[in-house]
């Protein structure tokens, strides 16, 4: 995988692209929170996929447990545990 930069610095751009692949993927979409913005770039800068893609099913576990909270049924068929 090719990680690519915005060379304007434009990370809104890349979380939309993000959410983007996950919805095209019937994926929950997440958000990622100002707390973990720098652990975010960490994954990037050093092309750790494998904790990106971790980090990016812990947000998806925090956005389902949403989703519940306002009653949004989401098709269980995607196993999404920790």
């Amino acid at each position: 995988m090719t990680r690519v930069s915005f060379s304007d610095g434009n990370g809104r751009t890349g979380r939309v692209l993000i959410n983007h692949q996950l919805l095209a993927n019937d994926e929950i979409p997440i958000v990622i929170p100002e707390d973990r913005r720098i652990e975010y770039f960490e994954y990037l800068q050093n092309d750790d996929f494998v904790g990106f893609a971790e980090m990016i099913k812990e947000l998806q576990l925090v956005e389902l447990e949403k989703m519940r909270e306002y009653g949004i049924e989401y098709n269980d068929d995607i196993e999404l545990e920790k």
